[in-house]
């Protein structure tokens, strides 16, 4: 069966290629149940395994670096109240890893904190935590974007102080995103209409005009045949005044 047994020893000499093989696994199966069991295997026994190593050197960051690898891949696999529960402790060990300067680990605990943030949009800590993660890496790339949404984070945290955590209302801050327009699929509103669209309504009265020549034309051929009528009444007239004769 799937998973690790309590009993199995913890060998000093544990070695991080024994816990990828199982996220090969979980990667093989087609089973969610199976995949769920794999990952999580990983993610039990970890913490044990670094209990027996002495120093927090490559070995620790090596392995630790495989626990954080099946977590994030948990996160597309389990259910959408539990994507909450498992960010955070993500987003924690991240925080306290003795590796947590490296880009990689930072780039994980942006893209962790940000499905903080989808999920829970007024959660101050959720937050903090990915305008923390940004601004760190902003100093690392220079990235004028980063910085930017580091600030709108922070300003995001601050004005949902005193808000609930579960509140459906999501900061204007955080609405304005890209990452976060993407991630929810939110369109940005549509520009406004230019001048040919504000030039529209006089179209519209063109009917009017083309009903004013209409009109006009009535009356014209009214007009023409007044005259035709005028002048056969005066041949008339002419007629009759030479018969009289």
């Amino acid at each position: 069966s799937s998973g690790i047994n309590a009993e199995w020893p913890l060998r000093p000499g544990y070695k991080p290629q024994y816990l990828r093989g199982f996220i090969y696994l979980a990667r093989l199966t087609d089973s969610k149940e199976e995949k769920r069991k794999l990952l999580l295997s990983v993610v039990y026994l970890v913490p044990r395994i670094l209990q027996t190593l002495e120093q927090r050197g490559q070995t620790y960051k090596s392995i630790e670096a495989v626990q954080f690898s099946a977590m994030d891949k948990l996160l597309s696999i389990v259910e959408k109240d539990e994507i909450q529960t498992f960010c955070k402790r993500l987003s924690a060990l991240l925080s306290k890893s003795p590796d947590s300067g490296n880009r990689k680990l930072l780039e994980l605990q942006v893209e962790t904190s940000k499905k903080c943030v989808v999920v829970e949009a007024s959660n101050g800590q959720s937050l903090t935590t990915l305008g923390d993660s940004l601004l760190t890496l902003y100093e690392m790339t220079d990235s004028k974007t980063l910085l930017k949404e580091s600030e709108q984070c922070f300003r995001a945290a601050i004005q949902v102080e005193g808000k609930a955590i579960k509140s459906e209302t999501v900061p204007e801050q955080v609405k304005e995103m890209q990452w976060y327009k993407e991630k929810t699929g939110v369109k940005s509103p549509p520009a406004a209409a230019g001048k040919g669209a504000r030039g529209g309504p006089a179209k519209r009265g063109a009917p009017a005009a083309r009903g004013a020549a209409k009109g006009g034309a009535a009356r014209g051929g009214a007009a023409r045949g007044g005259a035709a009528a005028g002048k056969g009444a005066a041949r008339g007239r002419g007629g009759a005044r030479g018969a009289a004769a």
